[in-house]
C-alpha cells in the first residue's frame, strides 16, 4: 500500500502544473543558509547556568550564576546580583557553535570574553582564553524540549487509509537530528533523512520517498506533548510524544 502511494505522490510531482496533489517545497532554510545554523545552535545556549571560573586573577576560583535568553533573534546575558563579577556584559552571540560573551572587566580597563561550549546539560570553556570554566545549565529553554519521541498517524484518505509512524527529534554533536520509521502492517520501516532544520518555531525535514524522491516533511508543535503537520504540502499527520 505505501508503494502504491508513493506512486500517486510520484505522479503528482510531474503533473503539478495541474494537479491536486500538487507538491510544492516550503519556505526553508537549507543547511548552507546561514541564518538557519544560527537560529538552531543558538537554541542549546538558551537557559540559566551555574558556571565556575578557576584561578582568575585577585579573585581564585569564582562562581557565577547566569541566564542566556533570546528576544527574536537577539541573545542575552544577566547575572544573578548574587555574582561578584566585576566586569559589564558588552554583547552575547553565538559562532560556530560557540557560545562568547564579550565583557568589560573595570578593574584592569580590559575587553575579553567567556568562551562556552555546551553539551548536554554540561558547560565548558575558558574566560580571556585561558582561565578555564566549568559548569551545568540547570534550566534549559522549552524551545529546547521538543527533543523525544513521537507516535505520528499520516492521513492519507482513500484509497489507502491512515498510516501509522513513529518520529524521533534528537540533537547529535549539537546538531538537530531525527529519525522517522513506518508500520507496514508487520514490521517499522525506516525512512532515509536528508536533513533536519528548525525555522520560527517549526521543523523541517527533507526525506527520500522511495518513489517520488526527496519530500518535505513539516512539523509544528502544539504544545510540549502534541504535534502536527504535512508530509509533501499536503497530507496532514497528527501525533503524541510518548517518551
Amino acid at each position: 500500500m505505501i508503494k502504491k502511494l508513493f506512486a500517486v505522490i510520484s505522479i503528482s510531482i510531474i503533473f503539478s502544473s495541474c494537479s491536486i496533489f500538487k507538491v510544492t517545497n516550503p519556505t526553508l532554510l537549507s543547511t548552507s543558509e546561514v541564518d538557519a545554523e544560527e537560529i538552531d545552535t543558538a537554541l542549546k545556549f538558551i537557559g540559566d547556568y551555574e558556571l565556575t571560573a578557576y584561578n582568575l586573577p585577585g579573585r581564585g576560583d569564582q562562581t557565577f550564576k547566569m541566564s542566556i535568553t533570546k528576544d527574536k533573534n537577539i541573545l542575552s546575558t544577566t547575572f544573578d546580583s548574587e555574582s561578584e563579577t566585576g566586569f559589564d556584559v558588552l554583547n552575547t552571540l553565538v559562532e560556530d557553535d560557540i557560545l562568547f560573551i564579550e565583557i568589560f572587566v573595570v578593574e584592569f580597563g580590559l575587553k575579553t570574553a567567556f568562551e562556552i561550549y555546551v553539551e548536554g546539560n554540561k558547560v565548558s570553556g575558558y574566560v580571556a582564553d585561558q582561565f578555564e570554566i566549568e559548569g551545568t545549565i540547570v534550566n534549559k529553554s522549552s524551545e529546547y524540549d521538543f527533543e523525544g519521541t513521537y507516535d505520528l498517524t499520516f492521513f492519507f484518505g482513500e484509497p489507502y487509509g491512515n498510516i501509522d509512524a513513529t518520529l524521533e527529534l534528537f540533537y547529535k554533536n549539537s546538531k538537530l537530528s531525527s529519525k522517522l520509521s513506518y508500520f507496514d502492517g508487520k514490521e517499522n520501516i525506516p525512512v532515509v533523512i536528508n536533513n533536519t532544520e528548525l525555522f520560527e518555531g517549526a521543523i523541517f525535514i527533507n526525506l527520500v520517498d522511495p518513489e517520488a524522491g526527496n519530500i518535505e516533511m513539516e512539523v509544528y508543535f502544539d504544545d510540549q506533548k502534541t504535534i502536527s503537520g504535512f508530509y509533501a504540502s499536503q497530507f496532514k499527520f497528527q501525533g503524541k510524544r510518548i517518551k
